[in-house]
């Protein structure tokens, strides 16, 4: 006999009680309506022995997982947005610093003003190389405060201490004043001289930029929040 017909224990097929395969063109086996509604309790399907039989619920066959057809256009466009984003936050910084710039600028200019009513030994050159005197300051004063004044708070630590932390006034009227001495090294557009000078505009322009740029770039910073 062929393997490939199943035998229960009597010796008989499977397919049928008395033995043998059932003739061609003969009625497939009913399946009683107590059996189906059984089945679809338990989510079963009947066999022809009217008996339930478990659905075959086992893992998927193994090969490549079906791939979306919308997965690379929104992957593709979370990276260009992201791209898209960097940019953006990239030329906001840059037009940040560039305002904060030109707010440090018209500050320094106002504290000149300030201090030429004072008779304090402040001078800015007209026209454009007062301009450009006034924009390199700001720019050397900025280089300065971040590399120069570190080190030369570190050096008078102890002074500092001695004096409050009012000392610390002195520092930056140095750095204002190394500032001044290099633009007018460049430009000849500005100029500022003594002690009082440098120390009048390092506070004034100190106090006169934090509040402009509280009002301005400040707000617009939180308009784009």
């Amino acid at each position: 006999m062929g393997k490939g017909f199943p035998f229960q224990e009597n010796g008989a097929p499977a397919g049928r009680a008395g033995g043998g395969l059932p003739p061609k063109g003969s009625p497939a086996p009913r399946v009683s309506a107590r059996a189906l509604r059984k089945a679809s309790k338990l989510k079963l399907r009947p066999n022809c022995q009217n008996e339930p039989v478990p659905l075959k619920t086992g893992p998927a066959a193994p090969g490549p997982s079906p791939v979306s057809l919308t997965e690379s256009p929104v992957r593709m466009g979370d990276g260009w947005s992201q791209a898209g984003v960097g940019t953006i936050s990239g030329y906001n910084q840059g037009m940040q610093l560039l305002l904060r710039w030109l707010v440090s600028a018209v500050a320094l200019y106002i504290t000149v003003l300030l201090g030429q009513a004072l008779h304090l030994r402040f001078w800015v050159a007209a026209g454009l190389p007062g301009v450009e005197g006034v924009l390199l300051f700001v720019l050397i004063l900025a280089v300065a405060n971040a590399v120069l004044r570190p080190l030369v708070r570190l050096l008078t630590l102890p002074l500092s201490c001695l004096t409050f932390g009012l000392f610390a006034f002195v520092v930056n009227a140095l750095m204002f004043w190394i500032a001044g001495q290099v633009a007018d090294g460049f430009t000849h557009g500005f100029h500022v001289a003594g002690f009082e000078a440098p120390l009048f505009g390092s506070v004034v322009m100190g106090l006169l930029s934090g509040l402009i740029n509280k009002m301005v770039v400040t707000d617009r910073e939180k308009k784009k929040l």
